[in-house]
Order: C-alpha cells, then sequence, then structure tokens
C-alpha cells in the first residue's frame, strides 16, 4: 500500500515508500509532466552545502563559531548571525557558491529516481526541473551526475517565491496529468493549493542524514 499523508489541499505520496514497478506503472499510463526539484530531491547535497557555508565563513571570519544541525542556508546564517550586515552575508553567500565546487563530489544521486526517470522520457515523458538553486550550481550538479540531457526545460525560481504556483505559469497548458517530485512538504502543499485537482504529488524523504558540527 502507499503511505499517504493527507492535509486540507490534496494528498502526498511518499516516494520512499512506493515500489519503483508501482510508481514506474502509475506514471507510464499515458504521457506525462513530471516537475521535480533538485536539491534533496534529485541531488542530496547537505554535506556539500554545508561545508562550503562553513568554509565560506571560515574564509570570511576566521573567529566566527557555526554549529550546523540540518542545512544551512542564507536565511539560516542571517537568522543565527543576526549582528552581520547585508553586504557580509552576501559575501558569505558568494564565498560559499565559489567554494561549493571543492565539495561537489560528496554529493549522491537520488538513484531510484533518477533511473525512473529516464525510463520515463524515453516515453514521451516531459520532465522539467524545477528549482531555487543558483543557476551555475545547478548546472554544475546535473553536468557532474552526466544529466544535462534529461529536462525539457529548467526553471530558476526566486527563492522568495514558492516554486510550483510560478512553474505552472511558465509552461504550456496541457492535457496531461502533472506530477510533481519534492523533499519539501510546503512546496507540495502550496502546489496542491494552486492546483486543487492536483493529487499526483510525492515528497522524497531525505535519506542523507547530515549534521554538521563544527567550531571555527
Amino acid at each position: 500500500m502507499y503511505a499517504i499523508s493527507s492535509n486540507k489541499k490534496g494528498f502526498v505520496l511518499r516516494f520512499s515508500d512506493i515500489s519503483y514497478c508501482q510508481l514506474y506503472q502509475k506514471l507510464n499510463q499515458q504521457p506525462s509532466v513530471i516537475l521535480s526539484d533538485l536539491d534533496n530531491t534529485l541531488i542530496f547535497t547537505d554535506l556539500a552545502n554545508n561545508l562550503a557555508y562553513i568554509n565560506a565563513i571560515a574564509s570570511v571570519f576566521p573567529d566566527m563559531a557555526v554549529h550546523a544541525h540540518g542545512r544551512l542556508t542564507q536565511d539560516s546564517i542571517c537568522q543565527n548571525f543576526a549582528h552581520l550586515t547585508e553586504q557580509q552575508i552576501q559575501k558569505i553567500v558568494f564565498t560559499k557558491q565559489k567554494l561549493f565546487s571543492q565539495y561537489v563530489h560528496l554529493t549522491q544521486p537520488n538513484t531510484p529516481l533518477i533511473a525512473l526517470f529516464k525510463q520515463l522520457v524515453e516515453f514521451d515523458t516531459q520532465i522539467i526541473l524545477v528549482t531555487h538553486c543558483h543557476t551555475q550550481r545547478a548546472e554544475l550538479l546535473l553536468r557532474h551526475f552526466k544529466l544535462e540531457t534529461l529536462f525539457s526545460q529548467t526553471l530558476y525560481i526566486p527563492k522568495t517565491n514558492f516554486k510550483y504556483p510560478n512553474a505552472f505559469l511558465s509552461i504550456p497548458q496541457t492535457e496531461r496529468p502533472i506530477f510533481i517530485f519534492d523533499d519539501d512538504i510546503v512546496e507540495l502543499q502550496q502546489a496542491s493549493a494552486q492546483k486543487t485537482t492536483l493529487k499526483n504529488v510525492f515528497l522524497v524523504n531525505n535519506i542523507e542524514k547530515i549534521q554538521c558540527s563544527t567550531d571555527l
């Protein structure tokens, strides 16, 4: 049976609780459109992301102690280091973006999901990447795992906006069923709220258990 989490806006099927064969049969019933997130959905990136941030902070502020539990983001840096100016935050973010390539080998592919997408694309399934990821980092990850040709389109959505309501405005109207894969339950709820008939949303569990706790 599918493990289903219900919410007021629809249903979320947990990708990790559905067998590969069941999911393939569900998605291959007719040509469809798949919208997929990148970070921690298609590729698990927490370790590389956190190490890049920790070393970026160390290079900008050598005496600053960093304790990272979960994924470090620009927002979490702002919250944990409220004394930093916007210019200092941007310097950390810029440095992190430059350092990320040094840790790309520590990222991990979501092998079952990638294999599924590669099979489906052979049967006229349209796969669109929808991400908050910085363009250069996304391109680096796709090159690293040789996934550049998997997607018919890539949509880079500003982090200030929810991904899928904006994606719906950017893709042509279609009669095909739409499936969404993401590791963020809030993003999936927003997608369901935008399209009230949308039921095919899959929550991808982040199997990468990463905690970084480093004093710099």
